[in-house]
């Protein structure tokens, strides 16, 4: 059986031409492989994403001269399948699209008729442009990995400080500039798809305004790989073949172990109406790098790859307590809710006055409002005094308790301090508190990716793959989101295929 197709850049109108072909020519096949929610799911999913504008995108990656190449946009289709079925192995999939005719189908292919598995890690390496390493590339007579000494660990539940604070510095300076930061980088085709078929086919479908909060957090991901590689010479001991170059040694604060692997970082929103959380940035850091370092790359980042939404509020964790990414964020024109390290500070983060007036000043123990002494440029601090302190007699009830000093007590307000602490919104506050609830969405979507869809236990080896997978799964949750809040009827009785939709909030 040869249904027509274009094999070349297949169009969505094409595409559905080509699965309406199928199902009047074998109705009874297609029925029986929708009998299975999975199926149907994956088929609604490939029905409605329109592929059209990732042309674009992919059609750079091949020569203009010479034997077209086939199957390009059928082969995009099958890794957002794949990802769907959570599978992270060309080789299983194309046995997959062997045995079940109408899975070819959906992904755009004729039966029987499609790319084997070494095309699609020819497809890998287009998509992701960094350096190709082969098979010998990866055998070295030196470890490139040195797991950290126990003496780093830090406590359970607390994050690895392993970053200077010049380290932010630098990167706001640097990310100051108005470039393109996502222009150098191996993996912008993928950042391109990913805001391409993910967060622009959300934003067309309603699902994210073009005004959001977003927040970021980072999760480990942990290889699977050895980080002492396998022997390959009996006689050298020094001499292995390592099967993950780019991994390296991190801090997994919830198991409180090192662990060997990157962190995947998610910037993501939440839609309160339709109760979905949406990622509109992925990434995936070495596992050394601190959050603090990867939220603002992460953030510079998706403002270069995205120039349709804006941002009102970035909300992050006591990781990126700094005051360069509260700089960032405010030369971006978003404002910085961002939790308090409390190990940088005492548990009384407004230590040593209680608390902070309406007009900027701070509070004493006793409850008066301090007066201002003056501005420090040499220390870049406000100075405040006891307001008791300069009058005749101190008739403060708790100047005893207070300071023995007749200079009376004396407050400072580093600047640093009064960015972090009040800001524009002013950190722990009622307002405060309520934007800040919206920080658990990219917990949520950093465990959608890793158990969802089962990317911690996909064995698969080096950046490269894993980035892949990680946008597949990244623009599946879109899709998904879209299937939950739409009430979908596809009626398919001839060409073209005819759907009709019934758009509701849950």
């Amino acid at each position: 059986m040869v249904i027509t197709n274009n094999t070349c850049f297949q169009t969505y109108s094409d595409y559905k031409l080509h699965v309406s072909n199928f199902y009047s020519i074998c109705p009874g096949d297609f029925n029986r492989f929708l009998n299975d929610p999975t199926n149907i799911d994956a088929f609604f999913k490939m029905i409605f994403l329109d592929v059209d504008a990732a042309i674009p995108i992919i059609a750079p990656l091949y020569s203009p001269v010479g034997r077209p190449a086939q199957f390009q946009v059928q082969m995009l289709r099958s890794l957002i399948l794949m990802s769907h079925y959570r599978i992270g192995s060309p080789q299983v999939w194309c046995q997959m699209l062997s045995i079940e005719p109408c899975l070819a189908v959906i992904c755009g292919f004729n039966p029987g008729i499609f790319h084997k598995f070494p095309s699609f890690y020819d497809f890998y390496d287009r998509l992701y442009s960094g350096i190709h390493c082969k098979r010998e590339d990866f055998i070295l007579d030196h470890k490139p990995y040195e797991k950290p000494d126990n003496s780093e660990k830090t406590k359970k539940g607390q994050k690895w400080n392993n970053y200077e604070q010049s380290a932010t510095g630098k990167l706001l300076v640097q990310f100051s500039n108005n470039v393109d930061h996502t222009e150098n980088l191996d993996e912008r085709v993928l950042l391109s798809l990913f805001d391409t078929l993910g967060v622009s086919f959300s934003i067309d479908h309603g699902l994210i305004d073009l005004n959001i909060k977003i927040a970021g957090d980072g999760t480990c991901d942990h290889e699977h790989a050895h980080s002492y590689g396998k022997k390959v010479d009996e006689n050298n001991d020094n001499l292995r073949r390592y099967s993950d170059l780019d991994a390296d040694w991190g801090w997994d604060s919830d198991l409180n172990v090192f662990y060997f692997g990157y962190t995947i970082y998610t910037i993501s929103t939440i839609n309160h109406t339709t109760g979905t959380d949406l990622p509109v940035f992925l990434t995936m850091a070495p596992a050394s790098q601190n959050d603090a370092i990867t939220s603002m790359t992460a953030l510079a980042q998706l403002r270069s790859i995205n120039n349709r939404l804006s941002f009102s509020h970035y909300l992050l964790d006591c990781a990126s307590d700094n005051v360069s990414t509260h700089k960032l964020a405010y030369s971006l024109g978003i404002l910085p809710v961002i939790d308090i390290n409390k190990r940088q500070t005492s548990k009384n983060v407004y230590e040593p006055y209680t608390g902070i007036s309406d007009d900027g000043r701070p509070i004493c123990m006793a409850g008066y409002e301090c007066v201002s002494d003056g501005y420090e440029r040499a220390r870049s601090r406000h100075k405040f005094r006891c307001p008791f302190a300069q009058r005749k007699e101190n008739t403060c009830p708790m100047k005893d308790q207070c300071t023995k000093s007749k200079y009376g007590r004396v407050f400072h307000i580093k600047s640093e301090k009064d960015l972090r602490l009040f800001g524009v919104v002013r950190y722990g506050t009622d307002e405060w508190k309520e934007i800040y609830k919206d920080r658990t969405s990219c917990e949520r979507m950093n465990n959608r990716i890793l158990n969802n869809y089962e990317f911690s236990k996909l064995r698969m080896r080096g950046r490269k793959r894993r980035f892949i997978t990680l946008i597949m799964d990244g623009i599946n949750i879109h899709l998904d989101a879209y299937r939950k809040v739409t009430y979908i009827l596809i009626i398919i009785i001839t060409k073209p295929v005819t759907i009709v939709t019934i758009e509701h909030c849950v």
